[in-house]
């Protein structure tokens, strides 16, 4: 147990690098775009939590992306493989410290939008809750969490099954499905994100359906459940590949 938070705090702190120059690009944006928008349209100071919402939206999706794709290089890098660890233990302190730095990331976007306009931020705060019962905002949350370890177990396990199969490929065969994999993985976090905003706003939308129709209610409650579920099997299937079929590589020079 000691090794394996050891190992999440040391993988946490290298993504935490990663994410600080993230948010400075993000920031710098969104700070452009909105002085601009400010000289040319006179749009006041205030005004700018709204370029920060939609900037941030985008952020959010390439932040996501970038970490995601850095993740899942960790588990055939000798810098981590040779650790006297195992598997299991590995994949779960990478896939621990890839939530907690999405975490983070997300909370300098709200302290950022919230500096930005506090009036704003906290208005629009009360009429998310207020609008919107607990049950369904603990169903959202739930959701979120476990997409977002099914994306990440998805692009590992594309990941895995490159690794593998490179392996017995030419230098221009292992070029290619490196690129095929690359567009895969955009194309699974580019869908089950959309997926992802679809199924929040029907949740949004259809607010009374809760306290009407039981089966709709059952339904979309245990909906993160069966997510998670398929989650963990794919995270089964990708430490059996890690254990038995990856090689590790190591870096020349």
């Amino acid at each position: 147990m000691t090794k394996l938070m050891a190992l999440t705090s040391n993988m946490v702190r290298n993504k935490v690098k990663t994410i600080h120059g993230l948010f400075g690009i993000y920031v710098l944006v969104t700070l452009v775009l909105s002085a601009y928008q400010t000289l040319r349209y006179h749009v006041k100071i205030g005004g700018w939590i709204e370029y920060a919402e939609v900037v941030g939206a985008f952020a959010t999706f390439i932040v996501f992306l970038i970490i995601v794709i850095r993740t899942e290089k960790i588990l055939d890098s000798s810098t981590y493989r040779l650790i006297p660890i195992t598997e299991g233990k590995l994949y779960t302190a990478n896939i621990v410290s890839t939530i907690v730095a999405f975490l983070y990331f997300e909370l300098l976007n709200l302290i950022f939008t919230f500096l930005l306009n506090p009036v704003s931020f906290i208005r629009g705060l009360n009429s998310t809750l207020n609008d919107t019962p607990l049950s369904i905002l603990l169903i959202m949350v739930a959701m979120i969490f476990a997409m977002f370890v099914l994306i990440v177990a998805l692009v590992t396990l594309m990941h895995l099954v490159n690794s593998v199969g490179t392996t017995f490929l030419p230098a221009i065969g292992q070029k290619i499905t490196r690129v095929v994999m690359v567009v895969l993985s955009i194309v699974v976090v580019s869908y089950v994100f959309g997926g992802l905003q679809y199924l929040v706003s029907l949740i949004f939308t259809r607010t009374q359906v809760f306290n009407s129709d039981n089966g709709f209610w059952v339904a979309t409650a245990l909906s993160p459940v069966y997510v998670l579920a398929l989650a963990l099997v794919i995270s089964a299937v990708n430490i059996y590949l890690l254990r038995n079929w990856v090689e590790i590589k190591v870096k020349a020079g």
